[in-house]
């Protein structure tokens, strides 16, 4: 198969398009978020609203609104939405 050049051109930006998706997702470092917890998410004490992925502690989290907690969890972001995984969390008196 021979590649003209707007086939590899079209080719590279999807091989970058498809790196860069993957790269975010194994870059992904654990980090620590204090905030409230409301119906729409995690709301941090900085203004960031972060969805609750629906797993087991994020489940646990979820049945704790309005209250002041710490979490630890890898954070991830899509289509400009950040969504933590909740490893641990701790309610903040």
């Amino acid at each position: 198969m021979k590649l003209n050049g707007r086939s590899l051109i079209t080719l590279l930006c999807v091989l970058v398009f498809a790196f860069s998706m993957c790269a975010a997702a194994v870059l992904a470092a654990e980090t620590t978020v204090k905030g409230t917890v409301k119906a729409e998410g995690l709301v941090a004490d900085d203004g960031t609203t972060y969805a609750i992925a629906a797993k087991d502690k994020g489940n646990e989290l979820m049945m704790m609104t309005d209250k002041m907690v710490e979490v630890k969890g890898t954070v991830t972001e899509a289509g400009g939405k950040k969504t933590i995984d909740v490893k641990e969390y701790k309610e903040i008196k």
